[in-house]
């Protein structure tokens, strides 16, 4: 039964070790491996390793090594494929903020390939934590093969580990150290202790859930934080211009700006950034602010590029300038809801190109010679689509000014150009993922975006696609990592293989703060992003985002329907929503009293093709959504909720040190009592025997005393009894040893002996 009791207790911690190790790494990079699916492996192998130490002794463990060694030969290349690609995987996200170079960049390994390095990984681990508890009982050693691979996903990163497989392994540290003072002699005795001591660590850690639940945890805010330290203070990241990203955006001796020709998204290469300024911003309101720059249409497989030769430039302007004049005709009609009327002056400070920069549902904007301009726009409290369903029927919509627009819309036009394969493989994981082609427009928009942003995660330092590979298919199934022009790319082609208009847009994403209205905010190459923008019949184009919402990307998490307000934040992100609050204040621009008889401008509309007025506006019906999804403003509530998510983090981690703490101090007490009582143990043979144990033990940095020794043999081999005169003898060779090693160890070595030893 004891044996039983000592061989399920080992067992249940090995596996839970292992699990919760290979867990954390998993979870932690984003590793498409199924850890359900190999449980049942690691479970069999880590059975038959603490059998073999629980009833068959160390000489069976031994053996052991030899199947596990002829696993790994057996299956040595698809082992190192796969722990090739998670070495990449992992040095190519330290790469985005240490200096640390992404390794293997090449690798490249399959599901299989993957699975079975998980799979064996966890088989070695489990024979290595086997050994450490069943053979030696030793925590230190199950902690430092453990402790490292955990390690690993607290390196500066954009991702986190499952927070469970934390807690089951802090569980697992926890019932050695409590189990192990237990019974810290009686190798069967430890065994049995192991669920009394996991019952308490549950206690434990459940006690730390209580001071700080789980959803406090603040990582994110000091990773970003740190991130801002290291990047302005190191020089990887201000020569980062060394190996800018191929075309989009381009920085040539020192000149910043955007390539308006081409942009080569399946060879680009890592996202540079400078923090170089390039613009500066006054708006009367705040928000999230897309600044539209240009857009490309013509997409060749691997590279976008401008086909201004086949574009009407004044049905063009038309489409661009539609939803800022359906936002006057609704302001005009219904005063109550209205869109606000707001201004922002742009300046440029370092960029480059020619392009103009506009805030969504704006006019025209001309330069100045200095290169500044103000622009006239409306601040959307819902979308224009919305705007424009309200208006249908009710006599407010005239003629239109894009009927032959349309039409060429739903021609096949360079807005729908795609390959015929491509196409079909987009259509094929649209369907997969429950896009409906049938439903409307805005509702596939919303969808498609969802689901590319879900397909792949963010990262600067992304994938070169592959000569020959299709870039859609690949970055979606393969690579499933980039940046912006990544996921607008691909969520442009899949809105064309549903038959739905959609184009590359690239500009800037800006946020203006709460409480920022009316002072200057920086606007650096860090802000530079792209999107995609929908054609809708009769509306025009609306922008849409796909990329995913994480601190680096600066996206918010919803689409960008309309210009919300956003609480004033205190990190600072990666691409597109890096921002300067100290900047200089300018005096801010008030919005006018009376709506304008027209429009806010309609002779330029933002792109590089001219100008044009937009035309009169129709009353066909385009593809309008049943439900526009909103934006939620920041507030106070959430600075203070931000506050409560530090304080309870400082709470918890005063907890941990406390509980820690206070296991060693409980932990030594254990041990000195029960030396005392072993000491005094009424058959003084065993008791020298044991004393002779305890110096062994702590002999390890030195040789015991011989008079300890001779008398220990005597106790253990010769058939008469140890006298009281011995045993004192012993007990005081002992002490006088323990205290003179004691005096000869440095901080380490005594904390070693205090705490682990319990001296």
């Amino acid at each position: 039964m004891n044996r039983a009791l000592t061989f399920a207790g080992r067992l249940l911690l090995t596996l839970a070790a292992v699990y919760c190790v290979m867990g954390a790494l998993i979870s932690a990079f984003s590793l498409n491996v199924d850890i359900n699916g190999i449980l049942v492996a690691w479970l069999v192998t880590v059975a038959i390793f603490t059998a073999s130490t629980t009833f068959f002794g160390g000489k069976a463990f031994t053996m052991l090594t030899i199947p596990v060694l002829a696993l790994v030969v057996w299956k040595l290349a698809e082992i190192v494929e796969g722990a090739k690609w998670v070495v990449f995987v992992i040095t190519e996200q330290y790469n985005a903020y240490l200096r640390i170079p992404a390794l293997f960049s090449g690798a490249g390994a399959s599901s299989y390939e993957l699975t079975l390095f998980f799979a064996v990984a966890g088989i070695v681990l489990a024979y290595l934590i086997s050994g450490s508890i069943c053979m030696r009982r030793s925590t230190t050693l199950s902690f430092l093969f453990t402790a490292p691979f955990v390690a690993l996903t607290f390196i500066i990163t954009q991702t986190t580990p499952d927070r469970r497989y934390l807690i089951g392994l802090l569980a697992v540290y926890l019932t050695l150290i409590i189990s192990g003072s237990m019974h810290p002699d009686k190798s069967v005795n430890w065994g049995k202790g192991v669920f009394p001591a996991l019952a308490l660590s549950m206690v434990i850690l459940c006690g730390a859930y209580l001071i700080a639940p789980i959803y406090s945890n603040n990582r994110s805010n000091f990773i970003i934080n740190l991130d801002t330290y290291l990047r302005s203070t190191t020089t990887r990241f201000s020569n980062t211009f060394e190996k800018p990203g191929v075309g989009w955006p381009e920085a040539i001796s020192g000149r910043w700006r955007f390539n308006k020709d081409k942009v080569p998204v399946s060879s680009s290469g890592s996202r540079a950034i400078a923090d170089e300024s390039l613009l500066e911003i006054n708006s009367t309101h705040a928000g999230v602010f897309y600044l539209r720059g240009y857009s490309m249409q013509g997409f060749d497989g691997g590279v976008w590029h401008t086909e201004a030769d086949t574009l009407q430039i004044s049905q063009e302007n038309a489409a661009n300038l539609m939803p800022a004049r359906i936002a006057e005709i609704y302001s005009l009609r219904h005063p109550a809801n209205a869109p606000q009327e707001a201004k922002m002056s742009i300046v440029r400070t370092g960029d480059t190109s020619d392009v103009i920069y506009r805030p969504y549902y704006s006019g025209s904007a001309e330069p100045t010679q200095s290169g500044s301009y103000f622009v006239d726009f409306y601040y959307a409290n819902d979308s224009i689509l919305s705007y424009y369903a309200s208006l249908l029927g009710s006599g407010y919509l005239s003629a239109t000014g894009l009927s032959a627009y349309n039409g060429q819309m739903r021609a096949p036009s360079i807005y729908t150009q795609i390959e015929g394969s491509t196409a079909e493989g987009l259509r094929r994981l649209a369907l997969d993922a429950g896009i409906d082609p049938n439903a409307d427009r805005s509702e596939i928009a919303d969808k498609v975006a969802e689901y590319i942003s879900s397909a792949a995660r963010y990262s600067l330092d992304p994938f070169v696609i592959p000569d020959g590979e299709d870039f859609a298919l690949y970055f979606l199934q393969t690579s499933r990592t980039g940046y912006c022009i990544h996921f607008a790319t691909a969520a442009a082609l899949m809105l064309r293989a549903l038959d739905i208009p959609a184009r590359l847009t690239s500009g800037f994403l800006v946020v203006v703060p709460d409480g920022q209205e009316g002072k200057t905010v920086v606007v650096t190459d860090r802000n530079a992003h792209a999107w995609v923008e929908v054609y809708y019949e009769n509306i025009g184009w609306i922008p849409l985002e796909a990329t995913p919402a994480t601190p680096r990307s600066g996206v918010q998490g919803v689409t960008p329907h309309t210009a919300a307000p956003v609480p004033a934040p205190t990190d600072a992100p990666e691409e597109g929503d890096e921002y300067d609050n100290d900047a200089e204040e300018t005096p801010a621009e008030s919005p006018p009293d009376e709506p304008p008889d027209e429009p806010p401008g309609d002779e330029n509309s933002g792109d590089e093709y001219g100008n044009n007025d937009a035309g009169d506006l129709g009353s066909d019906e385009g593809n309008l959504p049943s439900q526009i999804p909103g934006q939620s403003p920041g507030s106070d509530a959430q600075a203070e909720a931000n506050a409560h998510k530090v304080m309870r983090t400082d709470l918890v981690v005063i907890a941990c040190i406390a509980v820690c703490i206070a296991i060693l101090a409980i932990r030594r007490s254990i041990l000195r009592n029960y030396r005392r009582k072993r000491f005094s143990d009424p058959d003084a043979n065993e008791s020298v025997i044991y004393a002779w144990k305890y110096v062994s033990r702590l002999s390890k940095r030195g040789d015991p005393p011989e008079e300890i020794e001779k008398i220990a043999l005597k106790a253990r081999f010769s058939p008469h009894r140890i006298t009281e005169e011995e045993r004192a003898e012993v007990i005081k060779a002992v002490g006088e040893y323990a205290a003179e090693l004691y005096e000869k160890q440095n901080l380490p070595g005594r904390l070693r002996l205090k705490c682990i030893i319990g001296i």
